[in-house]
Formats: structure tokens, C-alpha cells, sequence
């Protein structure tokens, strides 16, 4: 009888219903819960304890975070519609498949690494640090001249994304610019050439560089752009990105105008917030060429199948922001999902779609 209870504990322990129920406990214990659906669903507060359950069910069976939910309006939507959405834990799951992180992670989680491999494309100056040269004092060397050429620049951890802890410098108002530096990232970071956008992007936000995200599928024998988006800063800050405050803006892959828009609170826009400027209809420039770019820096890592390439427009063309080969793919907040889309190209790259939940779980807190 007690060998039968192990080999049962053994079989539960592997199944889908164990990682699903772990998934569960590891999120949903979480005291900030509660105080996140009485922040964000103010508007609802009678309704708020019939709210948490859906979000915890939604989780439960289907991998969806509370910021996901909150932003796909899951609370006004029924079943069929929630379908429609890709979670990010599957988004992950398809990354991990068709993208050789031990390939191509050291080079594209590394800003300083994809700068030298991408060069071409950057079409401005950009130094980098580690943390083993800040150890090791080689700070004022490299930083140096590119100081002396540009006093007014952007820094950014060498690791981090989503905007984490960007910044733009201005040298002739720091008497010590290397030391407050190192303090800031001591675990590296890059000093970049600030870009120069053209006035068409400029005008939707002048105070942050408004890029576009594009999505390249590479099946082998041909490349397709999926799901593009614009990002557009909001209240004066520097950067774009959603979680930073920034809206989102879907484009129409095949013509290049944008159709709609959401920030993260789930909230749509017409015009910018601030500068009032339409967002909707507005025409990418030089829209074909841009695609024919994202292709053709996609080609450079055949092996990564799903790439995501954040592009700004400059008044000598398109120039490349930064790569990622795990691109979150917030265009479907703004369109209502891409669900069908996604599973044809899993299927279409020959993707399973359990595979890896078990690391996802363990490793990956939404």
C-alpha cells in the first residue's frame, strides 16, 4: 500500500494538474493581490471579490498574470473571448523551443555584445562596461573619448530591459560623471549616442525616442514581419515602453498604419494624452523598407526563429534601438488577441505546446 502511495504521489507530481496547481500556489499566495484589484478596479469595488476569483481561475487554467488580465479587460470579456489571447508564459514556451538561448543568449542579452555583432544597423557610437572591467578600474579608459565626443547621451544597465533604469547624461552638469556611474550600475552598463528621430515620430512625444516593435517569424525558407507596434512615450518621459507609462500602438502589418491603441491599464487612446496628436491612421514612413530591413537583420541569426527588433525612425532613415529573441508581444492587447495566428505559427515551426511549462513555472514569476 505504501509503494502504491509513492508511485501515486510520483505520477501527480509529473502530471499537468501538479505544475498547474503549483503554478497556483506559487503566484496566488501573494498578500498584493487584493490590493491590486481594489487599486485597479476601483470602479468596480462591490464587484471586486467576484473579480479576484476570475483572475485567479484565468490563472489557473490558462497561464494568464494579473497585469495581462488587467490589460486585456479580461473582466469585461466572456470565455470565447479570453481565448483569443496569448499569455506570456505561452509566448514563452515557444521561445524556448525555437530559440537557442545557449546560442544566442550571451550575445543578445549582452547590450555591448549586440552592439558589435548588429553595428551596421545601430548607426551611432555606443561603449560598453562590464561589471569585471568596473572591478577592475578600466572605467576612465573606455569611457573617455566617447565622452569627450559626446557630452549629452543615454545610459542603460548592460542587462536589463523594459526601460529599467534609463537615463539620459548631460557631462557638463556632472563633475563626476565616472564614479556616479559606476555607483548607479555596478554590475555594468552602456553609454549610447543619443538618437536623433525625424519629426514625423518626434511629434507624438518629442521628450522620448518613439520606436516601432516588429516581429520576425523565420521559417528557413522565408521571413515574415508579425505583429508591429509603436511605442509612444507619455508625461515627459524618456523612454517608450508600456510599462513605463508609454501607450502602444498596433500597425497594420501589410499597409503600415496604425489602428488602435492601450496603454498597460488597459486604457485606449485616439490622440496622445498629452501633445493631442492623432495616433490612429497615421502611416509608418518608409514602411516598406523598414520590413525589408527587419528581414534582413533576422537573416543574421538564422537559427533564432522568433526575434522582436525595436526600430527608430532618424532623418537618415531607420536605425536599430535593440533586439530580443523573447519579444513580448503586447500588439495583441490593442487588437483584441492573436491566438489562431500563434498557433498556426507554432504548428508552422514545429513548436509542441506543453514543453518546458515545468521551467517556466520554476523560474518565471509573472
Amino acid at each position: 500500500m505504501l509503494r502504491l502511495i509513492s508511485l501515486l504521489k510520483a505520477k501527480l507530481k509529473s502530471s499537468v494538474a501538479f505544475l498547474v496547481y503549483k503554478r497556483y500556489r506559487s503566484y496566488y499566495d501573494d498578500s498584493q493581490l487584493q490590493d491590486f484589484v481594489m487599486t485597479h478596479y476601483e470602479r468596480n469595488h462591490n464587484n471586486w471579490k467576484s473579480i479576484k476569483r476570475s483572475m485567479k481561475r484565468c490563472y489557473l487554467f490558462g497561464g494568464v498574470n494579473y497585469s495581462e488580465y488587467l490589460v486585456m479587460h479580461f473582466e469585461q470579456r466572456n470565455i470565447f473571448e479570453k481565448k483569443e489571447f496569448v499569455p506570456r508564459c505561452s509566448e514563452m514556451n515557444l521561445y524556448w523551443q525555437v530559440n537557442p538561448k545557449e546560442k544566442y543568449g550571451p550575445l543578445l542579452e549582452n547590450k555591448g555584445k549586440c552592439y558589435s555583432f548588429f553595428c551596421d544597423y545601430y548607426k551611432r557610437d555606443l561603449v560598453s562596461v562590464s561589471k569585471k572591467e568596473i572591478s577592475e578600474g578600466l572605467v576612465d579608459i573606455k569611457l573617455s573619448s566617447f565622452i569627450c565626443k559626446h557630452k549629452k547621451f543615454m545610459v542603460k544597465p548592460l542587462n536589463l530591459y523594459c526601460g529599467i533604469d534609463i537615463q539620459i547624461i548631460d557631462a557638463f552638469e556632472s563633475k563626476s560623471i565616472v564614479s556616479d556611474l559606476v555607483a548607479s550600475y555596478p554590475n555594468g552598463f552602456v553609454l549610447e549616442e543619443l538618437i536623433v528621430q525625424s519629426d514625423s515620430m518626434s511629434s507624438f512625444h518629442p521628450n522620448s525616442v518613439n520606436t516601432i516593435r516588429i516581429v520576425t517569424v523565420n521559417y528557413g525558407d522565408s521571413i515574415d514581419i508579425k505583429w508591429p507596434f509603436m511605442r509612444v512615450g507619455r508625461g515627459g518621459a524618456v523612454v517608450d515602453n508600456a510599462g513605463a507609462g508609454g501607450i502602444i500602438v498596433a500597425i497594420d502589418a501589410e499597409t503600415g498604419t496604425t489602428v488602435s491603441s492601450i496603454d498597460e491599464m488597459g486604457c485606449s487612446f485616439v490622440v496622445h494624452p498629452d501633445t493631442k496628436v492623432p495616433l490612429l491612421g497615421f502611416k509608418i514612413p518608409f514602411w516598406e523598407e523598414l520590413c525589408e530591413l527587419t528581414k534582413k537583420m533576422a537573416s543574421m541569426c538564422p537559427d533564432c526563429h522568433v526575434m522582436g527588433w525595436d526600430m527608430a525612425l532618424t532623418d537618415s532613415g531607420w536605425v536599430m534601438v535593440e533586439c530580443n529573441y523573447g519579444p513580448n508581444n503586447v500588439y495583441q492587447y490593442a487588437v483584441g488577441g492573436m491566438w489562431k495566428e500563434f498557433r498556426k505559427i507554432r504548428k508552422k515551426l514545429g513548436a509542441q505546446k506543453y514543453v518546458m511549462l515545468k521551467q517556466y513555472d520554476s523560474n518565471h514569476r509573472p
